[in-house]
């Protein structure tokens, strides 16, 4: 997280995001996007992406929600500016704004969300998610 502060606070960004990462063998690609969907679908705030898909996409959208979540200058601005997620702050997620943009925290650490046995932190990753979505890639 840290390092993501410092990044945030100096270098100008799109996006990005941190938190846990689902890999999988690029041989297996068809294989592995069916089990991860499934994963994914139960366990929020996961990093799911086919980088060779994904990174094209990057200029019109953020991907998602994750522990740390990025948003840089031009998202920020479709949402309100840095004001409007300063709103998100408090119960658990802070913000923290800079040059890159504006990094968004959901608690101290990543959790694994899962959908089946929910608990606090569920609210506030879903909370960040409404305010987010406008800027989501389609």
């Amino acid at each position: 997280r840290g390092v993501a502060e410092v990044v945030v606070g100096t270098v100008p960004m799109m996006s990005g995001h941190g938190g846990y990462t689902l890999l999988y063998e690029g041989t297996r690609l068809a294989t592995a996007f069916n089990r991860v969907y499934a994963l994914a679908r139960r366990y929020w705030g996961l990093d799911v992406s086919h980088l060779n898909s994904t990174l094209r996409l990057m200029r019109g959208g953020i991907a998602g929600v994750c522990w740390l979540t990025v948003v840089g200058p031009g998202f920020a601005e479709k949402l309100g500016g840095p004001a409007a997620l300063d709103a998100l702050a408090g119960d658990g997620v802070t913000v923290t704004g800079g040059a890159g943009g504006v990094l968004v925290a959901v608690g101290p650490a990543p959790e694994a969300l899962d959908q089946h046995r929910p608990g606090p932190a569920t609210g506030r990753y879903s909370r960040v998610a409404r305010t987010l979505g406008p800027v989501f890639l389609p």
